[in-house]
Parts: structure tokens; C-alpha cells; sequence
């Protein structure tokens, strides 16, 4: 955490930073965020967390396939956030936060590499994790939406660091050879 942290410090020490952390169902999106966003806060930066996740029902892949999770994401969290106004952290109708002209949002959820969302991040990450152990974490996940999109939007590629999660303990980061 803190190395990945260090980096995107070192690329953006001021300002308004948006962070995806995305990867498939059951490579632990949700708790390396908030271990992301802990390291940001240790450090004394202003953090906010939201997922992804938070603003879908209870079938997500349709949701993420037609876009209506993106759109409610975009109008409540991303546009008032790179404005510099307050943002929703959650769809559950939380007070918007307004935060400082410094501020950390770390975001975690699936399919945050997809093309239409690449140009707000600042910095993504693609979690990896063996199959089997996404299984074990997320029984019965939809592997139809997720062959779909490795397939579509090449997240992996994409992502500005590549992070092995299979030891949610000792995540370690992977490089991938673009020559």
C-alpha cells in the first residue's frame, strides 16, 4: 500500500485525485480501497471512499451492461467531484460531502476500466487473483459479465498498475511487458 501510494503522490501531490481500484468479482476491490484510502489518511491527505457497487441493484451486471450504474455513478460522484463540488459517497441518499480542493477519492467496484470511464481517473489498478480464489470469496459471481468485459474493454491493459490480490495479505505488484 504504501509503495502504491507513494507513486500516485508522486504523479499527483495536490488537487482533486480519482483512484479505480476495479478487477473481478472476488479479487477484493472493495477491501484493498479501503486499505488504499487508510495509507492516503495515514499520511494526512483528505480521503473519501465510494463503490461502485453501491449505486447498483441487486442484478449489477445487467446494470453495468446498460449503462444506468455508470450514469447515476458520473451525475452523483464523478462530474460534482472534478468540479470541485460536493459529491455523493453513497446512493443510499448520505449527505453529498464537500471536501477540500485536496482530496483523495478512492473508488472501487467492477468495470471501472471500461472505455467510457477511462479518461477520469487519475490512476487505476487492475486487482488479479487466481480463479479459484475468487470463487472462494465470491460463490456463483457472474462470469458471463466478466468474460465480456476482460474481453471488451482489456481492463488489465488498461490499468495503470497491475496488483496480484491472491494473498489479500501480501498484495504484490505485477508488471506487464509492453515492448
Amino acid at each position: 500500500m504504501a509503495a502504491t501510494a507513494e507513486e500516485i503522490l508522486g504523479n499527483y501531490p495536490r488537487g482533486r485525485i480519482l483512484i479505480g481500484v476495479d478487477g473481478l468479482p472476488g479479487s477484493g476491490r472493495a477491501a484493498f480501497a479501503d486499505d488504499l484510502a487508510a495509507e492516503f489518511a495515514r499520511r494526512g491527505h483528505e480521503v473519501a471512499r465510494v463503490s461502485l457497487d453501491g449505486f447498483a441493484d441487486a442484478d449489477a451486471a445487467d446494470a453495468y451492461r446498460d449503462g444506468a450504474v455508470e450514469a447515476g455513478f458520473r451525475r452523483a460522484v464523478l462530474d460534482p467531484f472534478r468540479r470541485g463540488s460536493a459529491f455523493a459517497t453513497d446512493a443510499a441518499g448520505a449527505e453529498p460531502r464537500a471536501g477540500g480542493e485536496d482530496v483523495v477519492l478512492v473508488a472501487d467496484g467492477g468495470f471501472l476500466n471500461r472505455s467510457s470511464l477511462r479518461g477520469v481517473w487519475h490512476y487505476t489498478i487492475w486487482l488479479d487473483a487466481d480463479e479459484a480464489v475468487r470463487a472462494e470469496r465470491r460463490p456463483g459471481a457472474d462470469t458471463a459479465a466478466a468474460a465480456a468485459y476482460l474481453r471488451d474493454a482489456n481492463p488489465r491493459g488498461a490499468a495503470v498498475a497491475i496488483i496480484d490480490n491472491t494473498d489479500a495479505e501480501h498484495p504484490r505488484r505485477q508488471f506487464a511487458d509492453a515492448c
